[in-house]
């Protein structure tokens, strides 16, 4: 980060020095700095991520072809409080067959339903039920959406529409 703009991050307890990458010493060449303009968090994401916008600023004029930032992020857990019903269905929800674990596409989407609050009408002895259409109407009538959770590793906001069009077709089954 550039000294500069390392002015709007004084009391961050940052120092300027741990944000610049430093040239190799024995070719006593200028440090190339960069500066983070921004970082997002995916939407939906699998795995934790996070992007980086990056400014590179290098005097030496050589081309840089990678960086390596060591970051390191606290991130706070969500609370969220469910009642004692939802945290029934939950809990059904996520019994998976012994030696047949579900597919992290498959896990998605039913963890989806269950926390978005498409459980909420059925009892907890449906859930199971709910579950098995629910999958079997997304590998039977969409199976972009599958193929689209293991491709993009997140879910996008195309893959949720399909998504909830899926829960609304399966829902409407089970009222």
């Amino acid at each position: 980060m550039s000294e500069h703009a390392h002015s709007d991050r004084e009391g961050s307890g940052e120092r300027p020095e741990d944000l610049i990458v430093a040239a190799s010493p024995e070719l006593n060449l200028p440090r190339p700095t960069f500066e983070v303009l921004g970082a997002r968090v995916p939407r939906f994401a699998i795995a934790p991520n996070l992007i980086f916008d990056v400014e590179l600023n290098d005097p030496s004029g050589f081309e840089i072809f990678t960086i390596s930032l060591a970051v390191q992020i606290a991130i706070e857990p969500a609370q969220r409080r469910y009642d004692e019903a939802t945290r029934e269905r939950l809990t059904e929800l996520l019994k998976q067959p012994q030696y047949k674990p579900f597919a992290v596409e498959e896990q998605v989407a039913v963890i989806y339903a269950g926390t978005r609050g498409y459980l909420d009408p059925f009892p907890t002895a449906k859930v199971g039920a709910f579950q098995e259409a629910l999958l079997g109407k997304l590998k039977t009538s969409y199976p972009q959406f599958l193929e689209g959770i293991r491709k993009e590793k997140a879910l996008t906001p195309d893959l949720e529409a399909t998504l909830k069009k899926a829960l609304g077709e399966v829902s409407k089954t089970f009222a």
